[in-house]
């Protein structure tokens, strides 16, 4: 049966209708899905609504000045950001980033809104960031960097050591524990910024 052939039948009216309700195309291209997405991420940078799943942030977010609101469906809830704060497009379609006042990477939201994979979350960064620093050289070998992301810089840096499990468990104790001494709320979101 040829694809004009099923179009026509009563289930493939049924299946084109549906398809072009969930925003894809019965020739099974997903420009219909991009351009959904394209116009929900808009429509959540431009409105005060926030994902509701905020994993443990919302006391966080709470205490920073947001202001939760109903909710509106099964991804999302009324927010008020706090004053300055802003949401942008973020490096794909399904990303939202999150700024402060002073334009500064604070969170960044997952927005999927296709009919068979949809989930919206919101995550907050800290202010330092404990990371691995590769070696474009020698991929065997582990350093570890602690970022402070308000003035972009690293302040730390580890030994670099022959990359093995027990060594990679001591540089991240070694590193955490640096973390710990200097900046002993680092975990928390909210921490550090002001």
């Amino acid at each position: 049966m040829d694809k004009d052939s099923r179009v026509n039948t009563p289930a493939g009216v049924v299946a084109g209708t549906l398809n072009r309700l969930r925003g894809t195309q019965l020739d099974g291209t997903k420009k219909g899905l991009h351009d959904n997405q394209v116009r929900s991420r808009a429509r959540l940078i431009a409105e005060n609504l926030l994902p509701r799943d905020v994993g443990q942030h919302r006391p966080t977010l709470e205490q920073i000045g947001f202001v939760f609101g109903a909710e509106v469906d099964d991804l999302l809830i009324e927010a008020t950001l706090p004053p300055g704060w802003t949401k942008v497009a973020g490096d794909s379609d399904i990303h939202v980033t999150l700024l402060d006042d002073k334009g500064r990477e604070r969170g960044f939201m997952l927005y999927k809104t296709a009919f068979h994979d949809r989930k919206a979350d919101l995550r907050l960064e800290t202010r330092y960031s404990l990371e691995t620093d590769s070696d474009e050289t020698d991929p065997l070998i582990l350093k570890l960097i602690v970022i402070d992301f308000d003035r972009v810089t690293v302040l730390y840096h580890s030994e670099p050591v022959e990359w093995t499990e027990a060594n990679e468990k001591a540089a991240w104790a070694t590193a955490r524990a640096w973390l710990k001494e200097h900046r002993p709320d680092w975990e928390n979101p909210a921490a550090y910024w002001d």
